[in-house]
C-alpha cells in the first residue's frame, strides 16, 4: 500500500477544546440545554413553520383542545376500573380489528352480514357506538383536521387560517 499524499490528519486533541459557555441555566452535568444555539426566529421558512409548531406544543393545554369536557375529565382522572365486554362488543371489536384499515363501510357491511345471519345480534353496535366504545376503553379520542388534498399539510398550527395549501395551492 503507497504511503498516504498530502499532511498527515492532526491528532483529535492537537487543537485546545473551544470553551463552551451556555449560562447560568446549564444544568449540574454541563449539558447544553436543549435549545443551546437555536436562533430565537428562524431564517428559512421550512425552519419558521417548526418554529411555530413547537411554541404551540409548548404552549398548549388540555382545555385549550378540541376534545370534550368529558375526554379532559377522563385524561385528568382515569377510570381504574375494568370494563366487562359483552359478547356482541367483543364481537364488533374483533370485526373491526380483523382488518387494519377497517372502514366505516367495511364494518357496516360486516355488521349487517353478521344480524341477517343471527337475528339475535341485532345489538350488534354500529360503527359509532363502536368509536364511543374504543374512546371510553382507550382514553384515545380521534380529532379530525381539514387536510390538503393532495395531502401536503394538514390545517392545523400556523396552518390553521389559510385557506389554500403553501406548497401546491389547493384550495382547502
Amino acid at each position: 500500500m503507497p504511503p498516504p499524499q498530502g499532511p498527515l490528519p492532526l491528532p483529535l486533541d492537537h487543537h485546545p477544546p473551544i470553551p463552551l459557555d451556555y449560562g447560568p441555566d446549564a444544568d449540574a452535568l454541563d449539558k447544553p440545554p436543549e435549545d443551546a444555539g437555536v436562533p430565537p426566529v428562524a431564517q428559512l421558512r421550512e425552519l419558521q413553520i417548526s418554529q411555530d409548531f413547537i411554541q404551540g406544543l409548548r404552549t398548549a393545554t388540555l382545555e385549550e383542545s378540541r376534545l370534550s369536557g368529558d375526554a379532559v375529565a377522563r385524561l385528568r382522572a382515569p377510570s381504574h376500573e375494568r370494563h366487562e365486554l359483552t359478547s356482541l362488543e367483543r364481537a364488533s371489536l374483533r370485526m373491526f380489528l380483523a382488518r387494519g384499515d377497517a372502514s366505516e363501510e367495511n364494518y357496516s357491511d360486516h355488521r349487517a352480514a353478521m344480524i341477517g345471519l343471527h337475528k339475535e345480534d341485532k345489538d350488534l353496535p354500529t360503527y359509532e357506538q363502536l368509536k364511543v366504545l374504543v374512546a371510553d376503553l382507550t382514553g384515545i379520542h380521534a380529532l379530525r383536521e381539514d387536510m390538503c388534498p393532495n395531502s401536503c399539510i394538514a390545517y392545523t398550527g400556523p396552518f390553521t387560517n389559510l385557506e389554500t395549501c403553501p406548497h401546491c395551492s389547493e384550495a382547502r
